[in-house]
């Protein structure tokens, strides 16, 4: 079974020895952890179906770390554990194909070269686009919670659970390029500042909160800001990370600069995930609203300088 899942890698990801032995071992761990499909090996039967057992070798390595009661069943969620006594369950979906850009970016050459003094260049990079992702962030979200409607259906999953989608774009090209603050538009409203001035020319202010919206390729605008919306209310959250053998380690850093965006969790507004849950597997929580927003919203009016 193991020269099976060698030669898929090889064939569908990566012919490098050093990174097929890095999946296999994730392999031979989870298998003997009893985490995985009777068909995982079977599915990977080309370059997309690949990439996506390898996305969930890695966060299912990534969470075995922090916890140790995870379990995995062929019919039901990717991964579950108990956690504060609520059971908590995890379905993991990793996006592959989006649309790509070149952009250029900031190149130092240093040390310089000899006789030469240090300079600045520019680098072409491949990158995603923002609105292709957004559409393919769309697209994973419904896919999985239509999935946990069915689970709930068919009594899988207990309408008690907390539940939890799991995104990965940790194997989309370019992916290191993505601005991930920007994503959190999808899952709550844009604060935008609203300012009046009266007859005497005093200012006042208020927050406008607008829903964000998504134009797919064929022209369909989707609003989005899911949570503030209150719609998929049976997903507490959305983990959205970059995950993959390039980053496994780094990811469990919670300190680490490029997590902030990249390693988040993203909460639903009546959402049951106990708070000790992100510490526990070293997910970062969305940051605070900015303390001037807080303000404008309590005072309506600007704060002082």
């Amino acid at each position: 079974m193991t020269t099976d899942f060698k030669h898929a890698v090889r064939t569908h990801y990566n012919s490098d020895e050093k990174i097929i032995n890095f999946y296999s071992k994730l392999y031979q761990k989870m298998l003997e952890r009893k985490l995985l499909d009777s068909n995982f090996v079977s599915q990977m039967s080309d370059h997309e179906k690949t990439m996506h057992r390898l996305s969930e070798l890695v966060i299912l390595e990534h969470c075995t770390c922090c916890m140790e009661n995870i379990e995995s069943k062929n019919k039901g969620p990717d991964l579950a554990f108990e956690f504060e006594g609520r059971r908590v369950n995890i379905e993991i979906i990793t996006p592959i194909k989006v649309s790509l850009q070149t952009l250029k970016i900031a190149q130092y050459i240093f040390p310089p070269r000899e006789g030469q003094s240090s300079r600045r260049g520019s680098l072409d990079v491949s990158a995603p686009v923002m609105s292709a992702l957004h559409e393919r962030i769309t697209g994973a979200l419904k896919e999985k919670a239509e999935q946990y409607q069915r689970y709930l259906a068919k009594k899988t999953v207990s309408g008690g659970d907390a539940n939890i989608v799991c995104i990965n774009l940790g194997f989309i090209d370019g992916g290191e390029y993505i601005d991930y603050a920007y994503l959190k538009n999808l899952f709550t409203r844009q604060a935008a500042i609203h300012l009046e001035v009266g007859q005497e020319g005093e200012i006042s202010a208020q927050i406008e909160d607008h829903d964000f919206l998504v134009t797919k390729q064929n022209n369909t605008i989707l609003k989005t800001s899911y949570f503030d919306n209150s719609e998929f209310g049976h997903i507490d959250g959305v983990w959205l990370v970059s995950c993959n053998e390039k980053n496994l380690n780094a990811i469990s850093e919670k300190s680490h600069p490029n997590n902030s965006g990249s390693n988040i969790l993203y909460h639903n507004y009546q959402s049951k995930i106990h708070p000790a849950l992100l510490s526990t597997l070293k997910i970062n929580s969305p940051q605070k609203e900015e303390e001037f927003i807080t303000q404008i919203r309590a005072n309506k009016k600007l704060p002082d300088a």
